[in-house]
């Protein structure tokens, strides 16, 4: 037995009893399709398709994300950026060649993710573990595993006059075609832009293209950051994802990592010694 239902302004099946939130519409019989979808739909659950992740170069050339110099091999890579790409204006250069020769030596600074701050764009790109997109007409949200950082898209509407610096700034979305085109503005500087520690001010300005590909099996996302006060230029990447079948986001609490950055060696949790309750 199959049916179709609406659900928080996505489109879903119920097979055998089962719901299956967030087909995509690339999974929906042609029949189906006629029922309402006429956006396209990324709900559901994403991961990377790589395990670890370097931003890949944008499809179409031009100027690219620092990358990584080293071989990205096992769970804990050595992040050493290519500080002599030519997007970096002298300071934000000097900033990616000590954050490699940290790596190096093992005392990589700690990022903001890496100390339970948020990740910001287009860092969060970067975070391991899954990714589940909820979609409606006015709102499209992004619900990391990583520490359920949560980004939120405000669909057709214009910006807000000097939004005030914030972690995941103000994201504005509207449709093109097959794509969802998200223009984020109001970033504070507290974050990197990637793994490679490059860094940026608070007038970055990120636009992304996030589309299905692959039939619906694969999300991708391509942006553009500006930055005048950084980069020598604007740059563009790209980022992959493919569809996994979770039902729900697993708990990733990064206020219970005992890791110490800095030394590399575990620390007790704290415990109260009586509640504060």
């Amino acid at each position: 037995m199959r049916s179709t239902v609406k659900h928080l302004g996505t489109l879903c099946l119920i097979v055998g009893g089962t719901l299956l939130v967030g087909v995509s519409a690339a999974q929906i019989p042609p029949e189906r399709q006629a029922e309402g979808l006429s956006v396209p739909d990324f709900s559901g659950f994403w991961n990377h398709t790589v395990p670890q992740i370097d931003f890949e170069n944008p499809p179409g050339g031009g100027p690219g994300p620092v990358k990584n110099t080293l071989p990205i091999i096992g769970n804990n890579p050595v992040w050493v950026g290519n500080h002599a790409n030519p997007i970096l204006k002298p300071h934000a250069a000097d900033a990616v060649r000590r954050f490699g020769e940290l790596e190096k030596i093992g005392q990589g600074p700690p990022t903001a993710q890496m100390v339970c701050m948020m990740s910001g764009v287009p860092n969060a790109y970067t975070l391991m573990g899954s990714i589940q997109i909820l979609q409606t007409p006015e709102m499209v949200m992004l619900v990391h595993q990583r520490d359920h950082q949560v980004r939120r898209i405000y669909m057709n509407v214009a910006h807000t006059a000097n939004p005030k610096p914030s972690w995941y700034g103000e994201s504005v979305g509207h449709y093109e075609g097959d794509a969802l085109v998200v223009d984020t503005i109001g970033l504070n500087d507290r974050t990197v832009t990637d793994r490679n520690g490059t860094p940026h001010s608070d007038a970055m300005h990120v636009v992304e293209r996030i589309r299905l590909i692959e039939e619906g099996r694969r999300l991708e996302v391509q942006f553009t950051v500006t930055d005048p006060e950084t980069f020598n230029m604007p740059w563009s990447a790209m980022v992959r994802y493919q569809r996994n079948r979770q039902t729900i986001i697993e708990e990733e609490i990064c206020a219970e990592n005992n890791f110490d950055v800095i030394t590399k060696k575990m620390f007790p949790i704290p415990i109260a010694e009586k509640p504060d309750f």
